[in-house]
């Protein structure tokens, strides 16, 4: 849905999203392992355009259960690049990474990518250059600390390939690197995914690998695993997703996650 705002170049747009099923997330200590779950997002994305040409926008979510403004950021972009600052921003070293699997997601991936992970930033720039995109994000905040990334993507004949390093700013000086090659033939979809951490002169390495493949127009298979080396800490999953149509889609799948067993089957609405 498009609405004319009241200047002749400008727009605001709104999406929504919608989620309803059930999550078992097994739990010996309770028995609570089953839960009903619903979500409903709000999406609004205002964009206009200079005189000079210059692009502009906002973007914010409203989240139906919270009730209040999420990821919200402002940004503009020209020839020099694109300049967001706001909440809801990718940082420049976690781009690519592997799928994960069911309905909203059991965590097969955060194994792996939650390795790589740094304080969210909110400052953001990229500038793309033909298939070569450069990302930095930063956290500007009042105190000392300040986490920056730095990243890249290229991509060519069916690989996407992403590089990430990024360093936490800390007591703990915490840094890390991440490598993440995607590549897609038809209906089959590979990604692969290395991330390092280290913290107080201690490095953990994990890997994760995922494969996708469309059996049809509508159904798409999913398997995907994770490891932390060294670590107890492993995932494993299949998930299945099925096109209903209108925007609606089924997902179900069962996965194990840190030794933890978990599954889940629902349907995904997009507006």
């Amino acid at each position: 849905m498009v609405a004319s705002a009241g200047i002749a170049s400008a727009d605001v747009t709104l999406s929504g999203s919608a989620q309803m099923g059930v999550i078992y997330v097994e739990n010996d200590a309770t028995d609570t392992d089953w839960q009903v779950q619903r979500e409903v997002d709000l999406g609004v994305a205002m964009s206009g355009t200079t005189d000079a040409g210059l692009a502009f926008g906002a973007d914010f979510n409203i989240a139906g259960d919270a009730g209040k403004n999420e990821d919200a950021n402002v940004h503009i972009s020209g020839s020099f690049g694109t300049l967001t600052i706001g909440g809801g921003i990718t940082e420049a070293n976690e781009l690519g990474g592997i799928g994960d699997v069911g309905y909203d997601g059991l965590g097969v991936d955060d194994v792996v990518e939650g390795n790589a992970a740094i304080t969210d930033p909110n400052v953001h720039y990229t500038l793309s250059v033909g298939s070569l995109t450069v990302h930095a994000s930063m956290l500007s905040d009042t105190n000392e600390a300040a986490p920056y990334a730095l990243g890249a993507s290229y991509s060519v004949n069916g690989f996407d390939i992403n590089v990430g390093i990024a360093n936490e700013d800390d007591a703990a000086d915490t840094n890390t690197t991440l490598l993440a090659v995607g590549y897609t033939a038809g209906a089959l979809t590979l990604d692969a995914i290395m991330t390092t951490s280290e913290t107080n002169n201690v490095e953990t390495e994990a890997t994760g690998v995922s494969v996708a493949y469309a059996m049809d127009a509508a159904t798409t298979i999913t398997l995907a695993a994770s490891d932390i080396d060294g670590s107890a800490d492993s995932s494993i999953g299949l998930g299945v997703a099925y096109d209903l149509g209108g925007g609606a889609t089924f997902q179900a799948g069962a996965a194990s996650v840190n030794d933890v067993s978990k599954a889940s089957a629902g349907i995904a609405m997009a507006f």
